[in-house]
């Protein structure tokens, strides 16, 4: 069976990617497991008993009760998720190979929205508050790679756009 070189070439920096994505996923997941282990152990330091009308100073509860600190609180936690979709996200070469990978199997063009269904259908998964988006911006930065044309959608840049 003769295996085309480029293709393997290709295949083996898909598995990279994947191998880089299994990582970042097992050291957030290891982040996640500490925090937790805090959280823990600031829970088991509280008093085992408040009355039902009764307050327990923020000092107690393991953070000092001002507004900076609120803001800050607030702001770390946001930060925190962003940090952590991202963390999960494969690498952008990925997500772009792939999308080539689907675009010329499909010999159209396709949209954002399509090319990150067709993504995730194939395990690239991207994540965030709008992963349509994400894949969108992941594909613009990729200019020359990938081409949109509007109102069709994404093509190879190095390939002539097939006609309608």
């Amino acid at each position: 069976m003769a295996v085309n070189v480029e293709d393997a070439r290709k295949r083996i920096e898909e598995l990279r990617g994947e191998i880089d994505l299994l990582s970042r996923y097992v050291t957030a997941s290891d982040e996640m497991n500490a925090l937790a282990a805090q959280a823990s152990a600031l829970l088991s330091r509280a008093p085992d008993k408040v009355a039902p009308n009764q307050t327990m100073p923020r000092e107690e509860q393991g953070r000092p009760d001002t507004p900076v600190i609120r803001r800050l609180h607030r702001k770390s936690v946001k930060v925190t998720a962003m940090a952590t979709a991202k963390a999960l996200n494969p690498p952008n070469p990925v997500v772009v190979s792939g999308a080539i990978n689907v675009l010329r199997e499909a010999g159209r063009p396709m949209t954002r929205r399509e090319l990150y269904l067709a993504l995730k259908d194939r395990g690239v998964v991207v994540h965030g508050k709008d992963p349509v988006k994400t894949v969108g911006t992941i594909l613009w930065r990729a200019r020359d790679q990938l081409v949109s044309h509007e109102g069709r959608g994404y093509w190879p840049a190095t390939e002539h756009l097939p006609t309608e």
